[in-house]
C-alpha cells in the first residue's frame, strides 16, 4: 500500500510540475485520476476531489495535486516528467524543399530534431506535422492571409509562418491579419534560446 501511496505521490508531482509548464491538461490529470479510481477499492479523498474536477478548474486541481500524501522521489519524479516533455517533443515530418520558399534551407539541428524527437522543449511553440491531417486546410486558410505564406508552428490560436522572404509572420486565420517577426535564422535562434532556458531536456 505504501509504495502505491509513494507512486501516487511521485506521479502527482509530475502532473503538478506538467500543469505550470504547459505540459498537460486539465483533462490529463482527470483523466488519471479516472483510471487510478477504477483501480481503488477505496479511494482517497483526494482521488475522489480530482475525479469530481472539470476542464478550466487548474487551481483546483493543483490544490489537490499538492495534498496527495506519500515520500516523492525525485529520480522517479525526473522519470515522470521526462516522459511528459517526450509527449510535447515527438518526431515530426517538414516541408519538402518543392514546398519551401526558393532557396530556403533548414538548420540542420532543426532537421535532426524533426526527425528524431526529443528536442528542448517551449512551451510558446507547437511545429505542425505537415503529414497532419488538415494541413491542406491549413494552408489555404493562411494563405487567404498572405497567398506567400507557409504555416510551421501553432502559437495560440495562430500560426507561425514562412514567406517568399525567408521572413516569420504571425499568421491570423481569422482576423485575416498578419504580424512581421523577423528573419527565420533570427526567429529560430531564439526559439532555441527561450527552451534552453527551462530546467528539462527530452534529450538528455
Amino acid at each position: 500500500m505504501r509504495e502505491i501511496m509513494n507512486e501516487s505521490k511521485c506521479k502527482a508531482e509530475a502532473y503538478l510540475y506538467g500543469l505550470l509548464n504547459d505540459l498537460v491538461s486539465d483533462q490529463d490529470v482527470i483523466a488519471w485520476a479516472d483510471s487510478l479510481i477504477m483501480e481503488c477499492d477505496v479511494p482517497n479523498d483526494w482521488l475522489m476531489d480530482l475525479c469530481g474536477c472539470k476542464k478550466g478548474e487548474s487551481k483546483k486541481i493543483i490544490g489537490i495535486l499538492n495534498s496527495v500524501k506519500g515520500t516523492a522521489d525525485t529520480a522517479r519524479i525526473n522519470e515522470e516528467i521526462l516522459s511528459l516533455y517526450s509527449n510535447k517533443t515527438r518526431a515530426f515530418s517538414l516541408y519538402s524543399i518543392d514546398e519551401l520558399p526558393d532557396g530556403f534551407i533548414y538548420p540542420t539541428d532543426l532537421e535532426k530534431m524533426a526527425k528524431n524527437g526529443g528536442y528542448v522543449y517551449n512551451a510558446l511553440v507547437e511545429w505542425l506535422d505537415r503529414k497532419w491531417t488538415y494541413m491542406g486546410r491549413l494552408l489555404r486558410h493562411v494563405q487567404e492571409v498572405n497567398p506567400s505564406f507557409v504555416p510551421f508552428a501553432k502559437l495560440d490560436d495562430r500560426f507561425l509562418c514562412l514567406d517568399e522572404k525567408h521572413e516569420v509572420y504571425i499568421a491570423d486565420i481569422v482576423e485575416k491579419q498578419q504580424v512581421k517577426i523577423g528573419s527565420f535564422g533570427q526567429w529560430y535562434a531564439d526559439y532555441v534560446n527561450q527552451a534552453r532556458q527551462g530546467v528539462w531536456y527530452a534529450g538528455a
